[in-house]
Parts: C-alpha cells; sequence; structure tokens
C-alpha cells in the first residue's frame, strides 16, 4: 500500500459530521466560528480536516481582518497546514487546490513581493496538478485563468525586477487566460459570479468592448451571497461606467 493511501486510513472520529459542521458555519459566513470549531482538530492527519483548516484560515486572513500582523499569522497557519496536507496526501484534490490559493495570497502577505514572485510557478504547479486530478472541475479552470491574467498584468518595470529574482520570470497574456475562463464556465455555467466579471475583464484587455460589456452586466445580476460576489460586482460596476 502507498504512504498517501496508508494515511488516508485516519479520519478523525465521526469526520463526515464535522465536516458537515464546518461547512454550514463557512457557507453561512461564520468563518472565525468555523476556525474555532475545527481548531480542536488542528493535529487530525484527515485530509478533509486538513483542506478545511487551510480554507478557513486563508479566508479570515484575506477577507476577516484588516490587522495586518493578524492576517500574516492566518497565512502561516493556513501554510503550515498546508505543508502538512501535502505530507499526509499530495494527491488530494482539495489539498492541492487550496494549497494553491493560500500560497497565491500567503506568499506576499508573509514574504513581501519577493516571495510572491518566488512561489508563482509553485501556485501554478499546485493549479496545474489539481485540473489533473479533476479535470472537468470549473473553479480550477478559472483559477489557472486568474493565474494567466495576473502575470500578463504585471507592468513592465516589476517585469524587470522579477527578473533580478527569478531567471526566467513567467510570462502569459489575455489570449492564454480567455480560454481557462470560458472553459470553467462551459463546466459549470453561472458557478462563480467573479469568473464573469474576469470574462468582462478579459475580453476588456482585449478590446472586445461589446463582449465585455455583456459579462460584466452580467455579473451585476448575479444574486450575490458572498463577500467574493459583492467585490466582483463592485468591481464590474466600476468597469461599466468607464465602457
Amino acid at each position: 500500500m502507498a504512504e498517501d493511501e496508508a494515511v488516508a486510513t485516519k479520519p478523525a472520529p465521526d469526520s463526515e459530521s464535522i465536516c458537515k459542521q464546518a461547512d454550514q458555519l463557512y457557507a453561512d459566513n461564520k468563518w472565525r466560528k468555523t476556525l474555532e470549531y475545527l481548531q480542536q482538530f488542528s493535529e487530525t492527519e484527515d485530509p478533509e480536516l486538513l483542506w478545511r483548516l487551510i480554507r478557513v484560515n486563508y479566508r479570515i486572513g484575506k477577507q476577516g481582518t484588516s490587522d495586518h500582523q493578524e492576517a500574516k499569522t492566518f497565512a502561516e497557519a493556513a501554510l503550515q497546514f498546508s505543508e502538512k496536507a501535502l505530507a499526509l496526501r499530495g494527491n488530494d484534490f482539495q489539498c492541492v487546490k487550496w494549497t494553491g490559493i493560500n500560497l497565491s495570497w500567503a506568499s506576499e502577505v508573509v514574504g513581501g513581493n519577493k516571495m510572491k514572485i518566488e512561489k508563482s510557478y509553485e501556485v501554478r504547479d499546485h493549479w496545474k496538478k489539481a485540473a489533473e486530478l479533476k479535470p472537468d472541475d470549473a473553479s480550477v479552470k478559472h483559477l489557472l485563468g486568474r493565474w494567466c491574467f495576473q502575470i500578463a498584468s504585471v507592468p513592465w518595470y516589476q517585469r524587470k525586477a522579477a527578473s533580478w529574482i527569478l531567471a526566467t520570470p513567467p510570462t502569459s497574456s489575455y489570449e492564454e487566460a480567455l480560454p481557462y475562463f470560458e472553459a470553467a464556465e462551459k463546466a459549470e455555467p453561472g458557478f462563480y459570479c467573479t469568473n464573469w466579471l474576469y470574462l468582462g475583464k478579459t475580453h476588456l484587455k482585449l478590446g472586445h468592448k461589446e463582449e465585455a460589456r455583456q459579462w460584466l452586466q452580467k455579473t451585476l445580476e448575479f444574486q450575490a451571497t458572498q463577500p467574493d460576489d459583492e467585490e466582483a460586482q463592485t468591481e464590474a460596476r466600476t468597469l461599466l461606467k468607464k465602457l
């Protein structure tokens, strides 16, 4: 039996009900209560609990506090859970995906722009692996599109600075980003308001104003339930005013 398979046989007691309770708290945007609930299982070797610990530490650090030092504390905790999760079960889809999500944010919070540049390929590789583990998943297609979009948006002077850190800094384009966002929408139509936003933003970058307008308007029509949705709609509203 492979090592990954062996450790996967160590779920927390009544793991299914624990995960169900944690997911309900998280869905209700009670992130700190979610963390308080999951923290009692912080020594777990169950990947189902580990990726949820990554997720909630990431969410609180990124959107649940305005204090940089507190955000850094959550980022470091999520990085530690990621390291443990991947060591125990490196082929778990959710562990790999959420490790990439957290690293894309936490690297800058913990180590500044230098660490963010250093970890850029690693972030992409986590999401590519997640896509291999679950090829039809819309969220990973979106994440890969975001990576391409963000790299394409780096101004020339930052690219030059990045070349002092990495011999070959990452490159991408809006043309490369667009098919990922389109594939995400095709895989699961309407799954994520932010994917509509990025379809609009990418079309706008490519000079496709009518397509951009349609996707940005669609973003405003989404029934917002999460902070991500509200942030996407705020940005879409700003961009529409400029069209």
